[in-house]
């Protein structure tokens, strides 16, 4: 008697996919209230959105101008604020779909490199453990620049191990380098320490 193996729908590489993106959905809606919640802001999303403003000062007249922060999360607020959006506001919910994009980049790195070796279900481990992040949930919920950098730093390491297992699943990712040394250059243009890190 021919026997099949038994395909598990959750574990499919395409269920998989769907599932993954409609939980980074309803993690995303499911953050959307909170943000209306939270009405003051760090120094940093201060600074941030007060970048492209005239005059360049927010706090005094003698305060020195914000121009000093890198521009990448102030150019990212600025489209919402362009769409009239409060710019805080257009900087959370930039904040907040990195958070997503991040969980997505870590569930599916989880599943690409550890199913293997651990239980397919690793990969929704480790998307739960990183929604449930008191430190990523802080960073979401407010106009900061870190979680820009957090979803950049973590693409940029996802490729790399991609381009060190380029045989990984017996589909060779081109262009692994490029987009990991791109992702590489955003992190100085997001947090301006990164620019002494080793890229």
């Amino acid at each position: 008697m021919v026997t099949f193996p038994r395909v598990d729908s959750w574990t499919t590489d395409k269920a998989f996919a769907h599932r993954l993106i409609w939980a980074s959905l309803a993690l995303f809606a499911a953050h959307l209230p909170l943000l209306l919640i939270f009405k003051g802001e760090f120094t940093d999303g201060v600074l941030q959105a007060a970048y492209f403003d005239e005059p360049l000062y927010v706090v005094a007249p003698e305060a020195p101008p914000a121009r000093y922060v890198p521009p990448l999360y102030p150019a990212l607020m600025w489209i919402g604020k362009s769409c009239g959006v409060d710019p805080f506001l257009a900087g959370r919910i930039v904040s907040l779909l990195a958070y997503c994009l991040t969980g997505a980049v870590i569930a599916l790195g989880t599943r690409l490199f550890f199913s293997q070796t651990f239980s397919p279900w690793a990969s929704w481990a480790a998307w739960i453990l990183w929604a449930l992040s008191p430190m990523a949930n802080r960073w979401a919920l407010h106009a900061m620049s870190d979680m820009v950098f957090c979803f950049l730093m973590t693409l940029s390491l996802s490729f790399f191990c991609f381009h060190l297992e380029p045989l990984l699943k017996g589909i060779r990712l081109s262009g692994g380098v490029e987009i990991c040394s791109g992702c590489c250059l955003c992190g100085p243009v997001t947090r301006g320490f990164t620019a002494f890190l080793p890229q």
